[in-house]
Order: structure tokens, then C-alpha cells, then sequence
């Protein structure tokens, strides 16, 4: 008996090893493979020429990644804080296709979220179709810049069940929104009060084709254009960046600035009298970051310069410029591109202190 139990054991051992090492392989994780990445205004008309090819950036950003985090920081150092803003001055959204343990599937990110691909999200677009006839594999008509499925609609089984006028010979026909009406004519109103855009996936002879259009005008969407392999809706060079401006805000509204620094801002150069302390200290605002300056807490001559989001998180860490304290203007040069930052003086006020931070590094 005591045999028989042991090799009870055994086999037992030997079972959960067995189990252990073929669980082990099931849940083995595979790289992200990005496929294609649009990124800009995607609720914006192709005319306007608001969004980029961003392809080569994810791809070179995922590499081998099993699980891709996008992050506010991670879209401003690919992005914004090397110079490229497709649409200055509005939301922007990362529109991702990508292959993963063996399923394609598209993801939306929005540039101040966090958001992970894979994720449940994300909407599955199902097998290549290897015949001539175009499949339409995606869809989407809502609010394209922001993340997840929540102002968006997916309507391709509508689309290709009960409005077969809207894909004919091989083309897919993609409505303008009705001047004057309060819907669109088939896609309705996933979101209401914000521009909307339509971002379709569709397959062709074992290829993968894509097209994104604004909410105001038509397209058309077939297999001889936007295949990936091309440049689809690639603008021009990104525009030049807006210039910088500067804002006085209400002291309590600022972050708590990083270790070794504090908040010190002054009516006027000859701090600490007559100009005394305020409560509204100026900042930059440049390519959505808004850069705070702030003196250091052992009172040398010099500013710390940190730029946020607008949630309050650090996205360009402190930079510092030696010269000046206790800020209480910012001025702007733009025919030489640099912000004055100026500080306190000497206590008769002949002499001024300033620094000047260059827009380059803004960033």
C-alpha cells in the first residue's frame, strides 16, 4: 500500500508538471507588432492637413514590448517635445493598428490618457481577407482623439449588412455629415456637441487598407488607396508651432514643484520691499505644456523651469538658468525666439536681473 501511494505521488507530481509546463506555454506573451499609426486631429478633414503617418515613431517606440504603455510623457517625447504637432492648439489622438498573438486589432489613444495596448478595449478586426472583394474589417464614427469605446461606434457589420449603397464594386462610399441636421444620416450621434470623425480598416487580397476622414466631408475608401505600404493621409512637414504665451495664474492652482524648489513671485523687481509677494505668478504656454517657473529653496540665483500637462503632471523636468530669483515678469522676443524671464533686482533697482530661455528649449 505504501508503494502504491508513493507512486500516487509520483504520478500526481508528474501530472502538475506536465499541466504547469503546458499552462507555461499557453500564456507565453507575444511582441505588440504596430502595423500602422496615424496621430494628429483625427476628427479633422484631410483638407486641413492635421494628422501624420506616425508609423516609424510607435514602431520604433514598441520594438519588442509585450505590453506598450502610451503615457502623456511618453506622446510628449515622441512627439511635441522634439517639434512635432500636426494640429496645434487641439486635442489630439494616436490611432493604432496592430498584430497580436496572431489577431489584428485597432487601438485609440488620447494624448493626455495612459493607455496600454493590448487592451479589451481595442477593437478586434478579425483575419486578413485574402479575396479580391474589399471586407470592411473597422468602422469607427464618433470622437477619434479620445481613448477607449465610449464616444465611438463601431459600425462595420452595419455597414456591410444593411447599407450594402454604402460599399459598391469594390469602393466604400463614406457620407459627408448633413449641413443643417442634427445627426449624421446613418452613423447618428455616438457623442454629441464635438467634431467627429470616420476612421475605416478594410482588406483586399491579403493586404490591409485605411482611411480617416473628418465628419463634414465624404471619401471614398478602396483597395488602391491608403494601403499601408504607402503614406496614408501623410501631411506635409508639420506646421510651425504657435508661439509661446504667457499667463498670470492664481498661486493656489500651481503644482508643488519637484524637491529643492519653491513658488516665489513678486510684484516687481525690488523684492522683497517695496515689491512684495503676490498671488499670481506668470507662465509659459507652448505646444500644450505649461512651463512654471520656480526659485530654489537655498535662495541662489537661479530659476527652475518645469513644464506640466494641464492635470499637473511633469512632463519636461527641471531645467535650470542661472542669473535671476523671485520672478515677477515674463516677456516675450519673438524675432529672436526667447523668453525673458525677469527677477529680482538690486534694492534701488539699477540693477535688473533676468534670464533668457530659449523656445528650443521648450520642450
Amino acid at each position: 500500500m505504501g508503494k502504491k501511494r508513493s507512486f500516487k505521488r509520483k504520478s500526481l507530481f508528474l501530472a502538475f508538471a506536465l499541466l504547469g509546463g503546458i499552462l507555461t506555454t499557453a500564456v507565453k506573451a507575444e511582441a505588440v507588432e504596430i502595423l500602422y499609426a496615424l496621430y494628429g486631429d483625427l476628427n479633422a478633414n484631410n483638407a486641413d492637413n492635421r494628422r501624420i503617418d506616425a508609423t516609424a515613431k510607435i514602431k520604433s517606440y514598441v520594438g519588442s514590448q509585450t505590453s506598450v504603455s502610451l503615457s502623456p510623457q511618453v506622446m510628449h517625447t515622441l512627439f511635441t517635445g522634439v517639434g512635432i504637432d500636426p494640429a496645434p492648439g487641439v486635442n489630439k489622438g494616436l490611432a493604432v493598428v496592430y498584430r497580436n498573438a496572431g489577431n489584428i486589432r485597432l487601438h485609440f489613444s488620447y494624448y493626455y490618457d495612459t493607455t496600454t495596448m493590448p487592451d479589451n478595449t481595442d477593437y478586434d478586426l478579425g483575419p486578413v481577407n485574402t479575396s479580391s472583394n474589399l471586407q470592411i474589417l473597422a468602422a469607427v464614427y464618433g470622437d477619434l482623439n479620445k481613448s477607449g469605446a465610449v464616444s465611438k461606434s463601431d459600425f462595420a457589420q452595419s455597414i456591410t449588412i444593411a447599407n450594402t449603397n454604402l460599399l459598391q464594386n469594390n469602393v466604400m462610399n463614406i457620407p459627408p455629415y448633413p449641413s443643417g441636421t442634427q445627426k449624421h444620416q446613418f452613423f447618428g450621434d455616438p457623442i454629441f456637441g464635438v467634431h467627429k470623425g470616420f476612421l475605416a480598416v478594410v482588406s483586399s487580397g491579403g493586404q490591409l487598407f485605411m482611411g480617416c476622414y473628418g465628419h463634414t466631408e465624404g471619401g471614398q475608401l478602396s483597395n488602391n488607396s491608403f494601403q499601408f505600404s504607402a503614406t496614408p493621409n501623410a501631411a506635409s512637414p508639420p506646421p510651425a508651432p504657435a508661439p509661446p504665451t504667457v499667463a498670470s495664474v492664481f498661486t493656489d492652482s500651481w503644482p508643488t514643484p519637484p524637491s529643492g524648489l519653491k513658488l516665489a513671485c513678486f510684484t516687481g523687481p525690488r523684492s522683497p520691499q517695496p515689491d512684495q509677494m503676490t498671488n499670481y505668478c506668470p507662465m509659459i504656454m507652448y505646444n500644450g505644456i505649461e512651463f512654471r517657473a520656480f526659485s530654489y529653496t537655498d535662495n541662489r540665483y537661479s530659476i527652475g523651469l518645469v513644464g506640466y500637462d494641464k492635470f499637473g503632471n511633469i512632463v519636461s523636468p527641471v531645467q535650470e538658468f542661472t542669473g535671476t530669483r523671485y520672478v515677477w515678469e515674463i516677456a516675450l522676443d519673438t524675432v529672436n525666439q526667447t523668453a525673458i524671464i525677469k527677477g529680482q533686482s538690486s534694492p534701488d533697482g539699477t540693477i535688473k536681473t533676468s534670464v533668457t530661455v530659449p523656445w528650443s528649449k521648450l520642450k
